[in-house]
């Protein structure tokens, strides 16, 4: 039973959308969604798992013209390089590397999907603006966007199946050609298969002597 005296707080409502939680991207890719621009426009794709929320799929526009090319990449048919502050992944580069102060450029180019996996982030659904446009929602959406970095976070490590022994050949062998761990962890996370495994990400982004670099590198 319900004790006390209620307030107008208790008639506010929530959108019931995935909000204030903590969670690591576990894959990131460049695809479409059907309820996208009819699914003709790409879109930037993040997984996030956490122990606070079931998998979610989180899309960020990337603009018009984009292509996607071989490698998990996108290109611009006019060369651009850069993508719009306005947009969805524009917001997000710009709340990761200029707010938050990570150096994304360690992983490689703001066109390549890769860069994202392995992050773990604290997440808040943000009100955007879009002044002349979402008319009929008087101009504003809102998008999960990060707010904090969690360096030292981790998931899902009890349950994550075991590595496959290709897979992890593979890295095994990559950290032995890796000149140091930046090179073998950026070259890691673009690995098929890595991102379909918490434990494999927790340990490639393990800078200590028991992640896995340091335990096969030789």
């Amino acid at each position: 039973m319900t004790t006390g005296k209620a307030t107008r707080e208790d008639f506010e409502l929530e959108s019931g959308l995935p909000d204030d939680f903590d969670a690591m991207i576990t894959r990131s890719w460049f695809g479409f969604k059907e309820e996208y621009q009819k699914g003709q426009v790409p879109l930037l794709l993040l997984d996030l798992e956490g122990a606070e929320i079931e998998p979610q799929n989180v899309a960020f526009s990337i603009g018009a013209d984009w292509k996607i090319v071989e490698g998990n990449r996108v290109e611009h048919p006019k060369g651009k390089k850069r993508f719009v502050a306005t947009s969805m992944i524009g917001r997000l580069i710009d709340r990761v590397v200029n707010k938050i102060g990570i150096e994304l450029w360690e992983r490689g180019f703001p066109t390549e999907a890769d860069i994202w996996t392995g992050y773990a982030f604290h997440w808040m659904r943000e009100e955007i603006s879009y002044p002349g446009l979402l008319e009929t929602k008087g101009g504003k959406t809102t998008h999960l966007l990060p707010t904090d970095y969690l360096p030292d976070y981790k998931i899902g490590e009890a349950a994550a199946p075991a590595v496959e022994p290709e897979l992890e050949g593979k890295l095994s062998a990559l950290a032995k050609a890796s000149e140091d761990y930046n090179a073998f962890a950026k070259a890691a996370l673009k690995v098929s298969g890595v991102g379909d495994s918490p434990k494999l990400i927790n340990s490639v982004l393990d800078e200590s002597d028991k992640g896995f670099y340091a335990q096969h590198k030789g």
